[in-house]
């Protein structure tokens, strides 16, 4: 009964369709970043959630605070966003760690804790807590992470997933030189001018951080600032046509 079974049309026929399945699982970015999202937020344990109309925040009861500063950001930067990259996405989800060590945890980080990290779909953000103690949330305000990640969600929203990670660095820069008037290692202009296009594209972790992350804000202002004041929002249309292009 058993070889009748794996030789019969049914088998191919079963088989066939679970093939189908896997392929959209592994191709379709939607299912897997809903899915990862299910697996990290059932993980949060002694969180609480404030849902607004512009995201849904989740926090330990130290960063109540932060979580309602976190909102002021979002509800000041969001309707920008959606008019530069002409969309209107699903409200994001930010989680926000009390300390460094849950931080690295949840974004796989072995090294330093980043103040803020866009992964699986998720904006995580290092309460401004465990690394200020005065004058902190004037600085979260002004030099926080909470933009630099809601350009990387606008962008994996508005591609789809498909787009290089000097891209997406290099406009988060953007448009916080261009909504905080902060510029990213302004000094290192001279020193970046070795590094290719190229380079960013296919060796992005190989180059030093700092100047891999200026680099590729220069090549993102340069053309925003020049002639191509569209050139981020359209290159993400070509990302996700997969066109031939030189960026």
């Amino acid at each position: 009964m058993i070889y009748k079974f794996f030789s019969s049309k049914k088998f191919i026929l079963f088989s066939a369709l679970i093939i189908i399945l896997m392929v959209f699982v592994f191709q379709n970015n939607s299912f897997q970043k809903n899915f990862s999202q299910s697996l990290i937020l059932n993980s949060l344990k002694g969180y609480e959630s404030k849902k607004s109309v512009n995201c849904d925040i989740y926090f330990t009861l130290k960063d109540k605070e932060t979580a309602e500063f976190t909102d002021i950001i979002v509800s000041t930067y969001l309707p920008h966003l959606k008019d530069d990259f002409n969309i209107k996405p699903n409200k994001p989800i930010i989680i926000i760690y009390p300390n460094k060590k849950e931080m690295k945890k949840a974004v796989n980080e072995s090294k330093e804790a980043p103040m803020g990290a866009y992964c699986a779909g998720i904006i995580h953000i290092l309460s401004p807590k465990s690394y200020l103690e005065d004058n902190v949330y004037k600085y979260y305000l002004k030099n926080g992470p909470v933009l630099h990640e809601l350009v990387h969600y606008f962008i994996d929203e508005k591609t789809k997933g498909k787009y290089y990670v000097w891209f997406s660095e290099g406009a988060a820069l953007y448009y916080e030189y261009k909504y905080l008037g902060c510029e990213w290692h302004k000094e290192l202009n001279e020193k970046t001018k070795n590094i290719t296009l190229d380079n960013l594209k296919k060796n992005f972790y190989s180059i030093d951080k700092t100047d891999a992350y200026r680099k590729s804000f220069e090549i993102i202002k340069s053309e925003m600032d020049g002639k191509y004041p569209d050139f981020i929002c359209d290159l993400c249309k070509k990302y996700i046509k997969h066109s031939i292009i030189n960026f």
